[in-house]
């Protein structure tokens, strides 16, 4: 299972981009893996729906637009429409630095690298500009040089949409303490855990916690949780030296009742049948 924090390792070096492709056949009936990372990343998507959850709330990601979660941003992602597609873009800083002296280094790069803009939810057909658009093309479908000079021709489209504005001790609190408590449940999902058990390890009250969990993910503290262990019963269950029972009680599960009610509510299909399909393919 990847950390929640993820730190890419760029398959070239010496240009750092990633650039990842998803094909969408079915309706997500939860968010994806909760994270954060030290790159921005873009997500476009030229085909399907999306709800995007980010530190600033949630918002719908529809074909043709695109967002971009700037660096340090808790997010989660999931599809609204049983078909669709969309790219992840993601990139170091560094390919973008330019001198010191230079206004888009100013104006956009110590910005966004540092966390202090007021970047739009999303890019809408309407505020996407022609060369926006042919830009980010070059950037998913061209070779590095062309992908570098994309990428460029992007930013500086849309970075008058952006505002700069100076990062709240509040919010940055909220996001450690979401952070801690992610990292708390990584670590111990196998465990019974407790939401005031959660509260206490960030220092904050229980309601707010979980009030402050579901403004920034989506989803409950609790309702992670259970996401977090089903991924994790699933590579057990793929493994297929462990009784079902077994898996349940590896992950956190007391019941063995509950975890396969949840496994199917998650994953769409039983333990036994998802070990199934599994060994058949």
């Amino acid at each position: 299972m990847k950390p929640m924090r993820l730190y890419r390792k760029f398959p070239d070096p010496s240009f750092p981009l990633q650039l990842t492709y998803y094909r969408v056949r079915r309706i997500m009936p939860n968010f994806t893996n909760i994270h954060w990372h030290p790159e921005p990343e873009l997500l476009y998507a030229p085909e399907g729906t999306y709800e995007i959850y980010s530190d600033s709330g949630n918002f719908t990601l529809l074909a043709g637009e695109v967002c971009l979660i700037p660096t340090g941003k808790i997010h989660s992602i999931r599809s609204l429409t049983p078909s669709g597609q969309y790219w992840s873009i993601s990139f170091s800083i560094d390919l973008i630095q330019l001198p010191e002296s230079h206004f888009f280094q100013k104006s956009f790069v110590e910005p966004l690298k540092n966390g202090n803009f007021q970047i739009p939810d999303k890019f809408t057909a309407k505020d996407l500009t022609s060369n926006a658009l042919q830009a980010l093309q070059k950037v998913v479908t061209g070779k590095q040089n062309e992908q570098f000079l994309g990428l460029l021709t992007f930013f500086l489209e849309i970075q008058p949409l952006c505002k700069l504005v100076p990062t709240t001790r509040n919010l940055r609190q909220c996001h450690d303490a979401i952070a801690s408590c992610i990292r708390y449940m990584e670590t111990n999902y196998a465990s019974r855990i407790t939401l005031e058990e959660l509260a206490n390890h960030v220092h904050l009250h229980p309601n707010y916690l979980c009030a402050a969990f579901k403004r920034n993910s989506g989803q409950t503290p609790f309702a992670y949780l259970n996401v977090l262990r089903i991924r994790k019963a699933r590579a057990l269950l793929m493994q297929g030296r462990l009784s079902i029972a077994q898996v349940a009680e590896q992950v956190g599960f007391a019941d063995t009742d509950h975890f396969s009610r949840t496994f199917k509510q998650i994953q769409g299909i039983s333990p036994s049948a998802y070990r199934k399909t599994y060994n058949e393919n």
